[in-house]
């Protein structure tokens, strides 16, 4: 994945349009893009991806957690999903799984793929090409030209 530089906090007018108190704190990871200010996840938004949160935001906004848990989006006060190339989120606090929990991992994973399994194939899935969009193309049912014998 391409190594971005770490991006300078959100602005206060950005804290504003989402209702955030308190001083934004960066967190490692997250490409050098996400900070937390309570119990909101703040994320910039490159150009390349704006129509991808977008989708994300309005498809995880009204889903139900059934069986897994996610972290929703919030709107601005004027009800945009992202202000000044922002986004943010409700923080969920979790750690990454031990062995022993990976069967209750994968049960999480079948029954959030079953939750989102009614969403249409967005637009922007194919103006693209990296390993990430022909992986989201192949959930489409678009089946790369060569399978490993192990995986079928």
């Amino acid at each position: 994945m391409e190594q971005r530089p770490r991006v300078q906090p959100p602005t206060q007018n950005v804290l504003d349009s989402f209702g955030v108190k308190g001083a934004p704190t960066f967190l490692p990871g997250g490409e050098g893009r996400v900070y937390k200010a309570g119990n909101i996840i703040l994320k910039h938004i490159f150009k390349d991806n704006i129509d991808t949160m977008i989708w994300t935001a309005q498809l995880l906004a009204g889903l139900p957690e059934n069986g897994f848990r996610i972290s929703k989006p919030l709107k601005t006060m004027d009800s945009n999903w992202f202000a000044d190339s922002w986004s943010a989120w409700i923080f969920l606090d979790g750690s990454h799984p031990t062995s022993s929990q990976y069967s209750q991992m994968i049960e999480a994973i079948v029954a959030f793929h079953k939750a989102i399994a009614h969403a249409p194939k967005p637009s922007f899935i194919d103006s693209e090409d990296s390993p990430y969009r022909r992986a989201d193309r192949y959930a489409w049912e678009l089946l790369p030209q060569k399978i490993h014998p192990a995986l079928i």
